[in-house]
């Protein structure tokens, strides 16, 4: 096995790639023996194209020889979401503590806690909603008993 430059892989490197390899292979398999015997909810289905068809769609960024999907770029931009306000909060926080007469490192320290305090807010504020949603979440069809019949044999 090479690398793009043509060199060879480590042994450690085949042996990693040859693992991560095989373990996918082994969900794809189960998933797609899952699937045949009790189809997926048209909703998963729908889901999985949108992923698959966000995953495909590739832009090429002009000043270097790259290309990222556009479902990455939806990571990015809500990962400035939060790094945005932070930031912005944070000028405030610090622009607040030189209006009152504080010395510029107390302003740097403060707009930097602010920042890092917002950052870690929104992070709990977003798991707390996640957990609640989960939380209040009712089924449309109730779940047999037992484990699924493809679990016995």
């Amino acid at each position: 096995m090479k690398d793009p430059s043509g060199a060879s892989l480590p042994i450690g490197s085949r042996i990693f790639v040859a693992a991560v390899t095989l373990c996918g292979g082994a969900v794809v398999a189960h998933s797609v023996a899952l699937l045949v015997q009790q189809p997926a909810p048209s909703a998963w289905l729908l889901f999985a194209v949108l992923t698959i068809g966000s995953g495909m769609l590739s832009l090429k960024v002009p000043s270097i020889e790259t290309r990222f999907s556009v479902s990455e770029a939806f990571a990015f931009a809500s990962v400035l979401l939060f790094v945005v306000n932070a930031c912005v909060f944070g000028l405030f926080a610090g622009a607040i503590v030189v209006s009152a007469g504080g010395a510029v490192g107390w302003a740097i320290a403060v707009g930097v806690l602010v920042g890092l305090g917002l950052i870690a807010g929104l992070f709990w504020y977003s798991g707390a909603g996640f957990r609640g949603a989960w939380r209040r979440y009712e089924p449309r069809r109730q779940t047999p008993p037992g484990p699924p019949p493809y679990w016995r044999s």
